[in-house]
């Protein structure tokens, strides 16, 4: 499917996610949120990652309570990947409780990520339990509409 017809389908994707969302989210407040942060990774353009609506429906089909988390950093500080990484473990604090796990990362176009600077990523995805049926899906994309750069990251999270 091309991204036209996509954008096009968008609000009938949100709408079978909202529902997921709703099942849950521990508040109508979490969903809300929860629904404004997969909408921009959806319509995040020219991913050089891409998570679609599949991905994250599939992402959210468990049961558990889902936790919602948007993290800013500075794109200019040195390990800005293992500060971004030590953010997301403060606010993922046991992992031996997550069923399911979503992140899009966004990282300045001026200041790419490399593939070298993800090993804090693999390592801290290397400590759950690889005996359960942790799932795990994750996206990134370049942006160019930023004052301060900054490297991001949206993680969903089923306990």
């Amino acid at each position: 499917m091309d991204r036209e017809h996509y954008i096009k389908d968008m609000p009938k994707h949100i709408e079978k996610i909202r529902a997921q969302v709703a099942r849950i989210s521990a508040s109508e407040e979490i969903c809300q949120q929860a629904i404004q942060l997969i909408r921009e990774i959806l319509e995040a353009a020219n991913s050089t990652i891409i998570i679609d609506a599949n991905d994250i429906r599939d992402s959210l089909d468990c049961d558990g309570t889902l936790a919602v988390n948007d993290i800013r950093i500075s794109a200019k500080v040195n390990d800005r990947m293992k500060e971004l990484v030590g953010q997301i473990e403060k606010k993922i604090e046991n992992n031996a409780t997550v069923k399911s796990l979503l992140f899009h990362l966004f990282f300045p176009e001026e200041l790419p990520l490399q593939m070298s600077e993800l090993q804090p990523l693999s390592d801290w995805l290397s400590s759950f339990q690889s005996d359960t049926d942790f799932k795990v899906g994750w996206g990134m994309v370049a942006t160019s509409h930023s004052q301060e750069p900054l490297l991001r990251a949206i993680v969903l999270a089923v306990t």
